[in-house]
């Protein structure tokens, strides 16, 4: 069985990753005109509201194009980043190299998070893309500070769901079934984080299960700090550092959940089972 080399494996990873993608050409710049479609869709929609100056946009400017695509752009990346692990390995079991990857010299855990870093940038890019429709569109200028401030945000809303995904990935390998983790996330987070909507036009109780959910806070400083221009509340309060020894706790025990699914999957002698 031939091995991987460790060394710049997370390069050659990216490199491949991006080949992959870019071989696709339809899908590769398809995603970017379903971008463009979106800013349109929504700056049109953002129109029907404009005369309004509803309460629940107050904080945001009462601008609900700004508010709702911005909140696409965000969770477009993030979701996509829960995705790639699960992915990566229906990938390998697919084409059958699955077995390789569990028995080379380069750690499961450290083979399938290098898988997300092409996804994270590509994520970046089409922020920036996202970024700069919002700025042709619309009527606002964006500091270059505030968008470093959220690039920062970005690495902690993705912490989370970094190890949701290692949940999906463990589910995976060990039942050989589609992974019902993203679904049940998806749908959690599209309905109670407040994506296209804001979280206050839910009634009550819906409003207290958004508040578990950290995404809900960082998309909203997200939108503060590119639409104001300034930090908001919540990147100095107590609850963004717990968010983020939350986040990295989640992480570190879905790793773990992660290795013993290998070792249960290994002794089992199902590895390459599809």
């Amino acid at each position: 069985m031939p091995r991987l080399k460790k060394q710049y494996f997370w390069v050659n990873q990216l490199r491949r990753d991006f080949l992959v993608d870019f071989s696709y050409k339809i899908s590769f710049f398809g995603q970017f005109l379903g971008i463009v479609l979106t800013s349109i869709s929504f700056f049109f929609i953002s129109k029907t509201f404009s005369m309004t100056n509803s309460i629940h946009l107050a904080d945001f400017n009462y601008d609900y194009f700004m508010f709702a695509t911005i909140g696409i752009a965000i969770i477009d990346m993030v979701i996509t980043i829960m995705r790639s692990l699960t992915n990566s390995l229906r990938e390998a079991q697919t084409l059958g190299y699955d077995e390789i990857l569990f028995i080379s010299c380069v750690t499961p855990t450290y083979i399938f998070f290098c898988s997300s870093i092409y996804t994270f940038i590509k994520g970046i890019f089409k922020f920036i893309f996202y970024i700069f429709l919002l700025q042709l569109l619309g009527d606002h200028s964006f500091s270059f500070s505030s968008i470093l401030i959220v690039f920062f945000l970005f690495f902690v809303m993705i912490i989370p769901f970094l190890g949701l995904s290692f949940f999906g990935l463990s589910f995976v390998l060990f039942f050989k079934q589609a992974d019902p983790v993203n679904f049940i996330i998806n749908t959690v987070v599209s309905i109670f984080s407040g994506i296209i909507y804001p979280v206050s036009v839910m009634p009550t109780f819906m409003q207290k299960i958004s508040d578990f959910i950290p995404l809900t806070s960082q998309l909203n400083s997200a939108r503060h700090i590119l639409i104001n221009n300034s930090l908001d509340n919540y990147i100095s309060s107590n609850l963004f550092y717990l968010h983020i020894l939350f986040s990295l706790f989640f992480l570190f025990c879905s790793m773990l959940v992660f290795k013993i699914v290998v070792s249960l999957v290994k002794i089992r002698g199902t590895l390459g089972t599809y």
